[in-house]
């Protein structure tokens, strides 16, 4: 981690983006995966299964410009961007969205093929 410890005492104050982007998913009480690829969701354990699972999210943003984080087993998420960040034009925010959504989906469609892969396995040991 790059820290610089300021003169007057008030903690950390120089962190790269993907290193303020993991200290706020941190404040929240999740543990991130130390590895971050601008554009991918990556999922991790959530609050509820530190010892597996992948219920927290996050999705950084291409170009570091903000991203997001979430846990789906307590419903909780938020938008994250950098400080001192302009606010996105409508049509950038608009296209980050979209962005989102489909890395969302296709972690969705993803779980589901799992699970029926999973069950339909599960159905023939029974058998």
């Amino acid at each position: 981690m790059s820290v610089i410890t300021p003169a007057d005492g008030t903690g950390v104050t120089h962190l790269t983006t993907v290193e303020r982007f993991c200290h706020a998913i941190r404040q929240c009480g999740l543990e991130p995966p130390a590895l971050i690829n601008p554009g991918i969701l990556h999922t991790f354990p959530g609050a509820r299964d530190q010892a597996e699972g992948l219920d927290g999210w996050r999705f950084l943003f291409p170009f570091t410009s903000g991203g997001c984080y979430g846990d789906w087993s307590t419903g909780k998420h938020d938008l994250w961007r950098p400080e001192g960040t302009l606010l996105l034009p409508a049509a950038v925010r608009e296209d980050l969205a979209q962005q989102l959504y489909l890395a969302l989906r296709r972690q969705q469609l993803t779980a589901d093929t799992d699970s029926r892969s999973a069950a339909g396995q599960a159905l023939e040991e029974a058998q």
